[in-house]
């Protein structure tokens, strides 16, 4: 017949050197996020500008249209009369 036998193991998990080993494989990691976020920064940034200038002139157009209709001469309007 066959015997069975068990056993209970206990585990202690040791982190002793864990963060300068995890700093010392991630090396590198922090300048390039930083570089990353100014990069995203700097293009969000462009990216702005073009749009803010483009509604800029959006409004100057719509301003430039309603000074041009404002002064010019009033149309009179007919009321034709059936004959």
């Amino acid at each position: 017949m066959a015997e069975q036998a068990y056993a209970y193991v206990t585990l202690i998990p040791v982190a002793k050197g864990f963060q300068g080993a995890l700093a010392k494989e991630l090396g590198g990691v922090e300048k390039l996020g930083s570089k990353s976020g100014k990069d995203f920064s700097k293009g969000f940034s462009k990216q702005a500008d073009k749009l803010s200038t483009g509604i800029i002139a959006s409004f100057a157009a719509v301003a430039a249209g309603a000074v041009y209709y404002s002064r010019a001469p009033s149309v009179k309007h007919q009321t034709l009369k059936n004959p």
